[in-house]
């Protein structure tokens, strides 16, 4: 993804697996520094904008801890983070009941990024507050942005 507003990653949900752990590499704000967030991807390719659920805290070397939550929401909150120092970050995800619409879908990640004056790190949970299949997941910031590379792998229980 290069120089987007948002971007869908679509159709990458299906009942072959109830678990998807997703990585993120290189989120580049584009000069600014700024937070990634995402929002799951219905059938219709769409955006599913409300009812969220989240909770996150964030660690950072050198000041004190934060938090950020909310409840019906319109997305996910931060997810990735970069500053206008370009010094790398990566976020890991994981998704569960994607396709399910008898389910819940849940979400949990962490990332770290290296900022002008220090390292952060955070990790978070997130529930869509309704049942309802989901086919893929969108990433949106405040502005333009890049992703280097995004890798969506199903995870397979066969016991």
């Amino acid at each position: 993804a290069t120089n987007v507003s948002n971007f869908m990653c679509t159709d990458v949900f299906t009942d072959d697996f109830e678990m998807y752990m997703i990585t993120l590499e290189g989120y580049d704000r584009l000069g600014g520094s700024a937070n990634l967030h995402a929002r799951f991807v219905n059938s219709s390719n769409s955006f599913e904008v409300d009812s969220y659920a989240h909770g996150s805290g964030i660690i950072r070397s050198y000041g004190a801890y934060g938090s950020d939550r909310g409840s019906s929401t319109s997305y996910i909150s931060t997810i990735a983070y970069d500053d206008s120092q370009q010094k790398g970050s990566g976020s890991v995800m994981w998704i569960f009941n994607p396709s399910s619409s008898d389910d819940y879908t849940a979400f949990i990640w962490e990332n770290s990024s290296a900022s002008s004056i220090g390292t952060v790190g955070r990790k978070g949970i997130a529930f869509q507050q309704k049942k309802a299949s989901i086919t893929g997941i969108g990433f949106f910031s405040d502005g333009n942005f890049s992703l280097r590379k995004i890798r969506i792998y199903g995870v397979r229980d066969d016991s």
